[in-house]
C-alpha cells in the first residue's frame, strides 16, 4: 500500500477518536519514530503491552502513586 494512502487512512481513523485516544495514538507514533534513538532497552518495549505497562507506571509515578527506590528508607533488622 502506498504511503500517502496509509496516511489518508490513518487520518480518517484518527478523526473518529476522542481526545484522549488521539493523544495516545500520537504518542505511540512519536515513540515509533524515535525508538532507535531511545535507550538500548528497546527489546522490553517491542510488545505494545509492555510499552503501555511502562507508560502506566510513569503516569502513576507522576501522580505520586509509586515512589523511587531511593526515596525508601531501609531498616536492616
Amino acid at each position: 500500500m502506498d504511503k500517502s494512502i496509509i496516511i489518508q487512512k490513518i487520518s480518517k481513523e484518527a478523526a473518529l477518536l476522542d481526545d484522549e485516544k488521539l493523544k495516545e495514538a500520537f504518542d505511540f507514533i512519536r515513540f515509533l519514530n524515535n525508538r532507535e534513538n531511545i535507550d538500548p532497552t528497546l527489546e522490553i518495549l517491542q510488545k505494545e503491552e509492555d510499552y503501555l505497562s511502562i507508560k502506566e507506571g510513569i503516569k502513576q509515578k507522576a501522580e505520586g502513586k509509586i515512589f523511587d527506590w531511593d526515596s525508601i528508607k531501609w531498616v536492616i533488622v
